[in-house]
């Protein structure tokens, strides 16, 4: 993926940078989907979306060049349910979202 940067952006630190950029945005929605999984509830979701979206962390690491942040898109796609066949909070099948 970064390879694709370099070639689409002339310069050259710019393109490393837009990569952790791009993952931090995914993560935004990704932990919403993690926490209505997990709770059940779009308030829910969407306070945990604005949270992640305020964090200063990830806002920090997301023009950082080494993987902390697709790390942290990664787990959120775990959680969310990366696999079939996964099992709800109360042991139930949940359905596709």
């Amino acid at each position: 993926m970064c390879g694709l940067a370099t070639h689409l952006v002339p310069d050259q630190e710019l393109a490393l940078q837009i990569v952790p950029f791009l993952l931090s945005l995914v993560a935004i929605p990704l932990m919403g989907r993690v926490v209505f999984t997990i709770v059940g509830h779009h308030g829910a979701a969407l306070v945990a979306a604005a949270l992640t979206a305020l964090n200063p962390y990830l806002a920090a690491y997301s023009i950082s060049t080494k993987p902390f942040t697709a790390d942290f898109v990664v787990c959120c796609r775990v959680l969310a349910g990366g696999g079939r066949g996964r099992l709800g909070v109360r042991g139930s099948p949940t359905r596709r979202i």
